[in-house]
């Protein structure tokens, strides 16, 4: 299942996803942008993610990542722009997960 966001800067990336109910990580095929140069706000990423694969109460849900080889979470600040968590989200070792609140 793709998650899509409207294109300016489109960018094609593999992640590795975990859901709560999951203890295995899921590949997924995620279509990230920015539309008119305006970076959008993780909080609107996130719900778009887990609507899209029918996880139920996105709100209830924050958005973190686990290094796989230390296993340290970090969790993300709702300002932080999508561009920034790109950069993590796309090492090789991190796994893009979701905490409930």
């Amino acid at each position: 299942m793709m998650a899509e966001y409207e294109a300016g800067l489109d960018s094609n990336i593999d992640v590795y996803i975990q859901y709560p109910e999951s203890a295995d990580r899921v590949i997924k095929t995620i279509l990230i942008a920015d539309v008119n140069g305006v970076d959008y706000k993780l909080e609107q990423v996130k719900n778009n993610i887990l609507n899209d694969n029918g996880v139920p109460n996105a709100m209830s849900y924050n958005l973190a990542f686990r290094n796989e080889s230390n296993g340290n979470v970090r969790k993300v600040d709702q300002s932080t722009k999508m561009l920034d968590w790109l950069k993590i989200l796309t090492s090789s070792e991190t796994t893009l997960i979701f905490q409930l609140v």
